[in-house]
């Protein structure tokens, strides 16, 4: 029994020490190149430049609209009515791209 026992703990060791050793390896291998990353000039590093920031007002705007676009398409999906989500669809596009959306009034109708 014990000659089991004393096989069972080699095995466990060489595994633990095998696990341990290559996660040692892999951290000095992300040490190497994180120094070899910083090393280089701030001329060869590409800064991309931030987003202009939106209007507060266009933000709160696009909000609302997305919101009523989740509504409207949760409701219509409910309601089993697919000219309304279509409609709804093409009004939320509209608007984010840009353009007022077409309504009945517009039309003459």
């Amino acid at each position: 029994m014990s000659e089991d026992l004393q096989s069972a703990v080699l095995i466990s060791a060489i595994g633990i020490s095998l696990v341990f050793g290559v996660i040692l390896i892999l951290w000095a291998l992300m040490a190497l190149v994180v120094r070899i990353a910083a090393d280089r000039p701030a001329a060869d590093r590409k800064v991309e430049p931030e987003p202009a920031a939106e209007d507060a007002d266009a933000t709160r705007s696009r909000a609302a609209a997305v919101v009523a676009a989740v509504t409207a398409a949760v409701e219509t999906q409910r309601a089993g009515d697919s000219a309304r989500a279509r409609a709804a669809a093409a009004a939320v596009g509209a608007y984010l791209a840009g353009e007022p959306p077409a309504t009945d009034r517009d039309e003459g109708v």
